[in-house]
């Protein structure tokens, strides 16, 4: 029996049978940040890396796995030389 994956976009969400794993494989633009979640690192508004978590547009707050810490440092890199 397959997953339900819950997706969040900006004009709205859904569920679809998929799994993390598969996702994160099929999609290049998706960083996989922890066991459960997958982000699109372009829709990151700020990188909290004491507390471990993204925030994106509307407010959502997602935790990332200590392992990604160095890959969501980089993003948060990104972030502060585009502004």
């Amino acid at each position: 029996m397959q997953h339900k994956v819950h997706l969040v976009a900006a004009n709205g969400d859904s569920e679809f049978k998929n799994n993390i794993s598969k996702l994160d494989e099929e999609n290049d633009f998706l960083l996989k940040v922890s066991q459960s979640c997958v982000i699109n690192p372009d829709n990151v508004v700020s990188v909290d890396l004491a507390k471990r978590y993204v925030t994106f547009p509307n407010g959502d707050i997602v935790y990332f796995s200590r392992d990604k810490k160095k890959q969501i440092a980089a993003l948060g890199e990104e972030q502060d030389q585009s502004r």
